[in-house]
């Protein structure tokens, strides 16, 4: 009985480090320059909550299907494909940046739909839970025994990358709303999140070829 409660407890503890562990990840910079772009988009709160809720659905979903499956064949990503990912997040954030920015300017003519934002939120999730398999895998692998438990892990791991976008994105979006009735400001702030994902997918590319 005691063996079976110590068993328990280490598996909640276990899930429970994955929940924490998946909020801290989502805030990692790339992350963060990626949604930033897209919180900014939005004129409600609500709206901007639910572009980080998506894009953690994505990367949940990448990270559980290759996760578990890597897990279940005992298998790991190969450094070149890992490098390509983490290569191509880099020039997603640069397009993002510059998509962001015309979109910014031809506002008034094309609104942005928030059906296809929260579609562009969830595909740049799954990209970067592409970029993410690696070390998901080797977190995992470290922290459980079963695939049941590496099953476990891995959504707990997710619902902390959802929970801390949510949080994240609707702090981004509160100077972007507050401030959408002035025009200088809110042109600044979204040149400013703008810059900063174009200028650190540079970075991001340089460092994956250094």
């Amino acid at each position: 009985m005691k063996w079976g409660f110590t068993m328990e407890f280490t598996l909640l503890t276990t899930l429970l480090l994955g929940l924490v562990l998946g909020c801290t990840h989502a805030l990692e910079p790339d992350h963060v320059a990626a949604v930033s772009t897209m919180a900014g988009e939005n004129k409600k709160l609500s709206r901007s909550s639910l572009t980080g809720v998506f894009w953690g659905i994505g990367h949940t979903f990448t990270l559980f299907v290759i996760g578990l499956a890597a897990v279940l064949l005992k298998a790991n990503i190969p450094a070149i494909l890992q490098s390509s990912f983490e290569f191509f997040v880099g020039i997603m954030l640069v397009a993002l940046g510059c998509l962001s920015l015309y979109q910014y300017n031809r506002k008034k003519e094309h609104p942005i739909h928030k059906a296809r934002n929260y579609q562009k939120a969830t595909v740049i999730g799954i990209i970067h839970g592409l970029a993410g398999s690696g070390a998901m895998i080797v977190a995992t692998v470290a922290a459980v025994d079963t695939a049941l438990q590496a099953c476990l892990y891995i959504l707990f791991f997710g619902i902390g990358t959802v929970i801390g976008m949510f949080i994240f994105s609707s702090i981004i979006a509160l100077p972007f709303i507050l401030g959408q009735n002035n025009r200088a400001l809110h042109s600044n702030l979204t040149k400013v999140v703008c810059m900063f994902s174009i200028l650190y997918g540079f970075y991001h590319m340089y460092n994956v070829i250094s």
